[in-house]
Formats: C-alpha cells, structure tokens, sequence
C-alpha cells in the first residue's frame, strides 16, 4: 500500500475541518453571551469528536442576561417583603 498524499490526507481532514469552523463560527458569539471566556471555548470547538457535546452544554447553560435579571428580580421581592413587614409591625 503506498503511503497517503497530502492532498488525500486533506481529503480526509476536510469533514473535521469543516466541522470544527462551523462549531467555531456558532460558538464564539454564544460563548460570550454565556459569560465564558470565547477564546477558550472557540479553542475547545478545534478539537474533533468532543466539540458538538461541548457546544450542546454551552448552548444548554442561562445567559448572563437572564441571571442578571433574576438576581435583580429576586432582590425587588426582598425589598417588597422588608417593606411590607415594616408596614405590618
């Protein structure tokens, strides 16, 4: 068997490549809504085989807005049930 040229070895990698720009193009901006560090995320989706099941939990995890908007929730109820205790006693 003769041994493989770069054009078919290419060939070969060209599937993962395309994959791995893909994930890479989808991740960085996801990432950085997350509140994750995009250069390490965008690094992470170069490496085949764990890059999807990488990018399923990073697409699964809340955005820093919507945490941003539950503490912010969270603390207005707490206001509410101080003042309405003040008011009570």
């Amino acid at each position: 068997m003769a041994p493989a040229t770069p054009v078919q070895i290419l060939a070969a990698l060209l599937p993962v490549l395309i994959t791995a720009i893909f994930l890479l193009i989808i991740t960085v901006p996801i990432s950085s809504r997350k509140g994750r560090n995009p250069v390490l995320w965008g690094l992470l989706c170069c490496v085949p085989f764990i890059n999807l099941f990488l990018v399923l939990w990073l697409i699964s995890q809340t955005d820093v807005e919507v945490k941003n908007q539950i503490k912010s929730l969270q603390d207005d109820l707490a206001k509410m049930k101080s003042s309405l205790e003040n008011k009570i006693n």
